[in-house]
């Protein structure tokens, strides 16, 4: 009888191992994990900049906000209309290098 009450408490602590890591594995791969730390820098999404036109003047807007981050004293008006379409849509600089360049082709 011990043999018997042995194997059966045997068995009965493999099921639950078994279940135990299958409601384990399930938990983990169904998990939202999108509120997770980064683990490397490389997944951060990192600042953009809006070139665009706001109250008839070029200004940059950094992400999605809604007020400019600066505004310049160059008019809109006296740019070529396909210059004026492309700011009136906005164009996006990924770095403050590339923001440097779209500037100086606008203002200068």
């Amino acid at each position: 009888m011990t043999i018997l009450r042995n194997k059966n408490t045997k068995t009965a602590l493999f099921s639950a191992v078994c279940i135990s890591s299958f409601i384990l594995l399930f938990i983990m791969i169904y998990t939202d994990n999108s509120r997770a730390v980064p683990e490397n820098s490389d997944t951060v999404q990192s600042d953009y900049y809006i070139v665009s036109e706001y109250e008839g003047k070029i200004a940059v807007f950094k992400n999605e906000e809604k007020f400019p981050l600066e505004i310049y004293d160059s008019f809109t008006a006296i740019l070529p209309d396909t210059d004026r379409e492309l700011l009136k849509n906005g164009i996006i600089a990924n770095s403050t290098e590339e923001l440097q360049k779209i500037i100086e082709d606008y203002t200068s």
